[in-house]
């Protein structure tokens, strides 16, 4: 199983004598790390907004695993692997060029423990939306004169109807 291990050898020469001797420690890590948690922080709380967009807070802390030495990060659209194809570096921040146009994206990540081994990681989804929604439609329902007179003041119908609006 994993852990440290030396060689120990016993030698017999031709002649019948014997000596023994071992090599230095080796450490056997056939595992690879595993990710425990990753904590979103600053401003994500699962979306980037345009306010946001600008600052320069890391997107997640609190990164912990299992037997690794380092990491390193990538954002990425959602719908991209995780893996050795992509540029890792430091952790993310808000204002990331990456975040290029709205959608999904992630923040993947490449742990490596002292042994060599390599392992893929992703964070949960951050919504990038930096445009604000758009009214595209409002009709007067009630007072559709523009006013509210003495007549219409105690009427109980909706001022307004078929309200809609662009979710961007």
């Amino acid at each position: 199983g994993q852990g440290t291990y030396k060689a120990c050898m016993r030698m017999t020469d031709l002649a019948g004598n014997i000596s023994y001797d071992q090599t230095s420690t080796f450490v056997y890590d056939p595992n690879p790390p595993s990710l425990a948690s990753l904590n979103a922080s600053g401003d994500n709380d699962g979306y980037i907004n345009a306010s946001e967009s600008s600052n320069t807070a890391a997107l997640f802390s609190g990164f912990a695993a299992n037997e690794f030495a380092s990491a390193s990060y990538a954002l990425a659209p959602s719908t991209t692997n995780c893996d050795q194809n992509l540029t890792y570096g430091s952790m993310p921040l808000s204002n990331s060029s990456v975040f290029s146009t709205q959608g999904s994206y992630k923040v993947c990540i490449r742990m490596v423990d002292d042994a060599g081994n390599i392992a893929y990681a992703a964070s949960s989804s951050i919504i990038y939306d930096v445009d604000a929604p758009s009214l595209s439609n409002l009709d007067q329902a009630g007072a559709n004169d523009g006013f509210i007179n003495a007549d219409e003041d105690g009427l109980t119908q909706p001022l307004f109807a078929n309200f809609s609006a662009d979710e961007s």
